[in-house]
């Protein structure tokens, strides 16, 4: 059997037709990638660009002749067309204007002038009105019966009967044809039928539809559906590019990252993944680096804020990360001044842990000037030096012993001490701060501190937020002190938003924060920050591991549920990259040997998701009026899932949601108030006000809680949890 390739294209017309920029490009390139990538012979292709009728039936006649019983031809044609006599009908060079048929020609006579022979035949047409009627709805005509159960005529045509092919000025071709090409070249994963590398009529259909339908439907606002067309008697394959060795990954190979970093810089394959796989959001590293002003990195649970910590010390010379995460609140305060409620208690204590942490790590880089500091130290720790260098911050450490709130004998500081030779924990903090003047000068060192949302666990005591409100407050003393240092507090939101309830911090976190949000207005899906942090991660698998450049349009459907599907994945999040990595994994986890995504493999990754979401949303709860009584809460929203508001699922209107809430004897202990102000700042709820305008809390332009405004609308149950839920 050989192959043969009958490739048209048509762009300049002599009669008065509109001139198509493209087509005879698009002609060529096909002409090359029919050569390339599905191994056809020059010899046995015809490529006609700008031709008459006559000129094109003649080529026709020739090849015919060549052709027998059991060849396959493809047929590429790529001009204006219209429908007459219910059949596409497409224009040579010399095709005229209006109800005359000179110059077009039936794409029938083509097909069966090979078909009649015995051979296949393959046709791909971008050409307006390219579909035979009836086929307005439905991208696939009825089929007919071939001649033999080997023989096959396939048509895979650009628009329906009565819809344009458009061109792409972006591409630089006809759209359809854009996408043809790519598929052909091999380029994309999709296009392949599900867990091969092969490409099928039917795969490359479903490929070309979804890819075209949208993006005409974002480009032009226009309807553009791809249709498939002819006679068959199973699915046939175009290309098998497991015979090429195309190397591309399958998605279980694919390393998405883990949802909490400490696990990801023990599972990253290299280095390399590290730099390659980060996203700087906002430009937020050289922020860090080089502004006074910030002190504080704000953001949502999973929002990057330990990753962004990691990458700057493994990067930079002059960034230092330690999470504090290990310090238990007995530690901090075996070395404050309780007793007393003055503001402030745990300041000095806090300077000192500071200092001591930032001394080690200044001994480590041996930092001009170090041994003053490892001096200082050896003389505060003695035999326990060694243990406290190991882990500055380990729980029940030395490091906090009651002896040091008390004071110190040290050598050589005779001007810090007090009259009877001791010198008192905050002149210990003063000796520090003097060194570090003296020492760290030139370009300014900055140390993340890390942790603090492992210190608030369940109800939160007024004593714990006073220890964290006082770091803050050493925070900024500690970098209005020492010039050429800075710290910098790694805080989560809703743990803030507690410590704000009881100290006026609003100044603080305006003017000296730098707030993490992934959010994006972009119209734009590929230009949003977390569609391009996810797409470095899979750009960087491939390429680390040496396989061809993959990208997220690559492995993912168009659609699922009749959504475009970077939408319908976003509803399912909370917009932070640790849910994004979450639901990407589970969906690596069901796809099996395939080399994309499915619709099915999305909606199958649901329901391990969204167990993990619950967990992620009653961890936030823990610090929460509703802590303890999370599974009282779940069995609340799975009673709200079965009265749904109408025909919308997951949406419940305020009546039915206070009686339910009413019958409760957990959750009716709690305000109607906190309840619903609470489920609304965690995400788990959403308000739909009477106007119809949907706010979520971690979304753009969130409103606040006001009784009013929620009593008269209704609610939405996070998309995220329906399926742990029961409501799908």
């Amino acid at each position: 059997m050989q192959s043969f390739a009958l490739i048209v294209g048509i762009s300049s017309f002599e009669n008065g037709l509109v001139g198509l920029p493209y087509a005879e490009d698009d002609a060529y390139e096909m002409f090359q990638v029919l050569c390339e990538d599905l191994d056809i012979p020059d010899g046995n292709m015809e490529l006609l660009l700008n031709k008459k009728e006559e000129e094109i039936f003649r080529s026709v006649d020739k090849m015919a002749e060549k052709c027998q019983k059991g060849d396959r031809v493809i047929v590429y044609i790529a001009t204006h067309g219209k429908t007459l006599y219910e059949s596409p009908f497409l224009a040579a060079c010399d095709a005229t204007i209006g109800e005359s048929c000179k110059g077009w020609f039936r794409i029938h006579d083509i097909i069966f002038r090979f078909y009649n022979l015995g051979c296949s035949v393959l046709g791909f047409l971008d050409c307006c009105h390219s579909t035979m009627q009836p086929t307005r709805e439905s991208q696939e005509t009825a089929w007919q019966i071939p001649n033999n159960e080997n023989q096959y005529n396939i048509i895979l045509a650009a628009a329906g009967v009565d819809e344009e092919a458009h061109e792409d000025s972006e591409y630089g071709h006809g759209c359809w044809t854009y996408f043809l090409l790519e598929a052909l070249k091999g380029k994309q994963p999709g296009a392949f039928d599900s867990g091969t590398k092969k490409i099928t009529a039917e795969s490359l259909q479903n490929y070309l539809y979804s890819k075209v339908n949208n993006r005409v439907k974002y480009k032009f606002n226009k309807v553009q559906r791809p249709h498939i067309w002819g006679a068959r008697a199973g699915n046939v394959i175009i290309c098998d590019y497991s015979l090429k060795e195309v190397p591309y990954m399958k998605v279980k190979d694919l390393y998405f990252g883990e949802i909490d970093t400490d696990s990801e810089m023990q599972s990253l394959p290299s280095r390399e993944y590290l730099v390659r796989n980060f996203y700087d959001l906002n430009n937020i590293t050289s922020q860090i680096s080089s502004s006074n002003l910030y002190e504080m990195i704000i953001g949502n649970k999973g929002t990057g804020k330990t990753y962004i910590g990691e990458y700057l010390e493994r990067t930079n010379n002059n960034v230092f990360y330690q999470s504090v995460g290990q310090i238990a609140w007995s530690d901090v305060k075996n070395l404050s001044f309780a007793g007393t409620d003055e503001k402030g208690k745990y300041c000095t204590a806090w300077k000192y842990i500071i200092y001591v942490i930032i001394g080690f790590r200044i001994i480590d880089l041996k930092i001009h000037g170090y041994e003053q500091i490892e001096n200082l130290l050896r003389q505060i720790y003695k035999n326990n030096y060694n243990i406290v260098y190991r882990n500055p911050v380990g729980r029940k450490n030395i490091l906090f012993k009651k002896e040091i709130k008390n004071g110190m004998r040290l050598e050589g500081y005779d001007s810090y001490a007090q009259e009877n030779g001791i010198i008192p924990l905050g002149n210990i903090c003063m000796l520090f701060e003097d060194i570090y003047i003296d020492i760290i000068t030139g370009d300014k060192l900055v140390f993340l501190i890390d942790g603090l949302d492992e210190q608030l666990r369940g109800t939160v005591k007024d004593e714990q937020k006073k220890i964290l409100l006082d770091l803050i407050y050493a925070m900024h003393d500690v970098n209005n002190t020492i010039q050429h240092m800075k710290i910098v507090l790694l805080f989560r939101n809703d743990i803030l938003q507690v410590l704000n309830n009881e100290a006026n911090l609003n100044k603080t976190i305006t003017a000296r924060s730098i707030i993490l949000s992934w959010l994006s207005n972009n119209a734009n899906e590929q230009l949003t920050p977390l569609y391009q942090f996810l797409n470095k991660r899979i750009e960087t698998s491939a390429q680390c591991g040496d396989e061809k450049s993959l990208t997220l349009d690559q492995i993912l459907p168009e659609n699922i549920k009749g959504e475009k599907t970077w939408d319908w994945i976003m509803e399912l999040t909370t917009y932070t990259p640790r849910d994004v990595i979450a639901f990407f994994n589970e969906c690596k986890n069901v796809a099996g040997e395939e080399y994309a995504f499915n619709a099915d493999d999305l909606w199958n990754a649901t329901r391990k998701y969204s167990t993990y979401l619950w967990k992620e949303m009653t961890d936030v709860l823990s610090s929460s009026c509703l802590s303890g009584k999370e599974e009282a809460l779940k069995l609340f929203l799975e009673r709200l899932g079965t009265r749904r508001s109408g025909a919308e699922y997951g949406t419940v209107t305020y009546t039915d949601y206070y009686n339910e809430y009413s019958k409760d004897p957990q959750l009716s202990e709690i305000s109607i108030d906190d309840l619903t102000k609470t489920l609304y700042e965690s995400g788990i709820l959403a308000i739909k006000t009477r106007y119809g305008r949907i706010y979520w809390h971690y979304r753009e332009d969130p409103i606040e809680y006001n009784r009013d405004v929620f009593s008269q609308g209704s609610f939405q149950i996070h998309k995220g949890l329906w399926k742990m839920l029961h409501i799908w």
